[in-house]
């Protein structure tokens, strides 16, 4: 299997968890993306720490992170965002993945998820909502939760990251800057 059809298949995995957006609707040209393990940054930020989402404390943080993210995309109904949260949820807990809030000092700046697959022999992990919040946006916050992310993996021992990417917006640069190479058609 290659690394495209992984991140496919990982993408099923992903949406069958789905209950509030499930799978359908307008359908939007993505990228498969994936970074092998010895492309991860050498080091870890040490602005950022991030905090497993563990505790209800913890998922209100993100609930009231993700009502400030999605502020912007037009998605102001508390009940829409709180969908998407119940959703992260159930991802994280029937597929095994973490998701985490980023903090610099006690100021919560963004959110990651990270979800481990082993298939076809390769273990890996499937990045989710990488977000920053508005307000901290500019200041170079998404690199280093990148690079915190990806000090999570080597923890976990993951050979590779891998995720999914909209092929008309500046976001698949922004990951290919950070060394994700696309591996799809």
């Amino acid at each position: 299997m290659n690394e495209a059809s992984l991140i496919q298949r990982t993408e099923q995995l992903l949406r069958s968890q789905e209950t509030h957006f499930p799978a359908g609707g307008v359908a939007r040209a993505e990228w498969s993306m994936w970074l092998e393990a010895t492309r991860f940054p050498a080091t870890v930020p040490v602005t950022l720490r991030l905090e497993r989402v563990e505790t209800e404390a913890d998922w209100e943080a993100m609930y009231a992170l993700r009502l400030q993210i999605e502020k912007p995309f037009g998605n102001t109904n508390p009940r829409l965002v709180e969908g998407f949260v119940e959703d992260i949820r159930k991802k994280a807990r029937a597929l095994d993945g973490s998701w985490f809030l980023a903090r610099a000092g006690s100021d919560i700046v963004g959110e990651i998820g990270l979800v481990p697959f082993e298939l076809a022999g390769v273990r890996f992990g499937r990045l989710q909502d990488v977000d920053i919040a508005p307000q901290w946006q500019g200041r170079g916050l998404g690199r280093e939760l990148l690079s915190a992310v990806c000090q999570v993996a080597r923890d976990m021992e993951l050979s590779a990251l891998a995720l999914r990417a909209r092929s008309d917006g500046w976001v698949k640069d922004w990951y290919a800057r950070f060394g994700f190479r696309r591996v799809d058609s």
